[in-house]
């Protein structure tokens, strides 16, 4: 149970003993997830409580409800892939570059690995794509100077607020997606004289039925987003309140974040703290590098982590950074051939430096770099990464090497497949790491010693086996 699954499958029972997810209570219990009165992002664990509640009462086992649950996720991640397709497409990409991002978007080892676990990531993965395609519809309705498309408008808001109602971290990007299609409207505004007749037509369009849904969506919205968010602010003065401004100490200890960073706190002052530039250069950028591509186990054995294996990782620096290079060189060209690519880049830009700050607040506090995950940013993967593609496009016919293109492109896919998707973690994971299982643990090792003899292991420095 990587990527603090039994956190989520935990949360998750917690909710199934309520029918209205505001009814939770701090019991001792619930000690261990944190302050969960406060915690905004409970969405998916309330809504994931209902298939939990219909295989309890079918008396399914654990391992029965925990696969279960693992296989809706996996379907989640499904449902993002195609929307990731459908965006990169709606926005011009060829097909043939839109496959391959998303290709090499799979082989990324975590990225796997979190799409079959119970994690609200993989629900954060469908609302990225999905909220940019409204927005799309909303920008394209707004400049053709046409009805004002408000199906699409109030899905969006819909969708922004109750994204982050299933992951707090969503913020940065709802409020990245809100000021581009503020921008669009002031916009309108501006140069079309005739904007509020074409709001008003927008609304006659709606169908009463359509109106009543939306109102009542809203109200629902409204209430939930207030409940928890505006909660927090009156009260704690901070819309994610720490969970020591909510409980005690001796509460907020069993919760496995807040005591790490609380013990490293204690011992603090005793180390000596990089300015922000070297803590992000040192630390933060090679520990998401890192756990991209390394591998991890669940809490019965400490969340082992297993080295990443060198070609995949290598490959994907090179290609990261050999990319940057070129959108240096071509990056004005992209975006005004690509100007919606605004779209993608702002809201990743505000998401990471807030993932960026929040990481670095808490090292300020531990004098460690604790919390640093790849995992944060894949839902912004294929939207940079199809930029960065574009680069390599541009750069090919710009030296007259599209014919050439194809491959490129095959050579990269096959170092990618030097320890992409699953391989990693069959080759990497030990028995130890599986359900008590004979035929599991015997089918993975069957898997382990037919894959250990094509991949190259390396060596050295890729010795690294994480951190905490």
């Amino acid at each position: 149970m990587a990527f603090d699954e039994d956190f989520h499958l935990g949360m998750i029972r917690l909710y199934a003993e309520h029918w209205l997810p505001f009814s939770i209570r701090q019991v001792p219990e619930a000690n261990v997830f944190g302050s969960v009165v406060t915690d905004p992002s409970y969405l998916f664990h309330y809504l994931m409580s209902f298939p939990y509640r219909i295989l309890d009462g079918l008396g399914a086992s654990e391992t029965t409800v925990v696969i279960t649950l693992r296989l809706m996720n996996v379907a989640m991640f499904a449902v993002a892939l195609l929307l990731y397709r459908k965006l990169l497409l709606r926005i011009r990409v060829s097909r043939v570059v839109t496959n391959v991002v998303l290709a090499l978007f799979v082989l990324i080892p975590v990225v796997p690995l979190l799409a079959g676990q119970i994690n609200y990531d993989n629900v954060l993965l469908m609302l990225v794509p999905g909220s940019m395609l409204l927005a799309l519809n909303v920008r394209e309705g707004l400049r053709s100077r046409k009805v004002i498309r408000m199906h699409s408008l109030l899905a969006l808001l819909l969708l922004l607020i109750f994204g982050t109602l299933v992951k707090y971290a969503f913020l940065p990007i709802a409020a990245g997606i809100f000021l581009i299609i503020l921008y669009e409207i002031i916009r309108v505004v501006r140069h079309d004289k005739h904007w509020w007749q074409r709001l008003l037509m927008g609304l006659k369009s709606l169908s009463v039925r359509m109106k009543w849904l939306f109102g009542v969506l809203f109200i629902i919205a409204i209430i939930l987003f207030g409940q928890k968010y505006g909660t927090n602010l009156v009260k704690y003065h901070d819309p994610v309140p720490d969970c020591g401004a909510v409980l005690t100490v001796e509460q907020c200890m069993p919760y496995g974040p807040w005591g790490r960073d609380y013990r490293y706190s204690q011992t603090a002052d005793q180390r000596e703290k990089k300015n922000a530039v070297a803590y992000t250069v040192i630390d933060w950028v090679p520990g998401m590098w890192r756990r991209l591509y390394f591998t991890i186990a669940g809490p019965t054995i400490g969340y082992d982590t297993q080295k990443p294996l060198p070609i995949v990782s290598i490959a994907g620096i090179v290609l990261v950074v050999g990319g940057a290079l070129l959108l240096l060189r071509y990056g004005r060209e992209i975006f005004h051939e690509y100007p919606v690519s605004w779209l993608f880049v702002i809201p990743s830009v505000f998401y990471i430096f807030a993932v960026w700050l929040q990481v670095y607040k808490l090292y300020q506090y531990t004098a460690w770099p604790v919390a640093i995950n790849g995992r944060y940013v894949i839902p912004l993967l294929p939207l940079l990464g199809v930029i960065v593609a574009l680069g390599y496009v541009k750069f090919a016919r710009h030296i007259g090497a599209v014919k050439y293109a194809g491959i490129a492109v095959v050579i990269v896919l096959l170092l990618s497949l030097q320890g992409g998707g699953i391989t990693t973690y069959i080759v990497r994971s030990q028995d130890t790491w599986f359900m008590p299982n004979s035929w599991m643990q015997d089918a993975n090792g069957v898997l382990r010693d037919a894959l250990k003899p094509a991949l190259y292991e390396g060596g050295g420095w890729f010795s690294y086996r994480g951190g905490p």
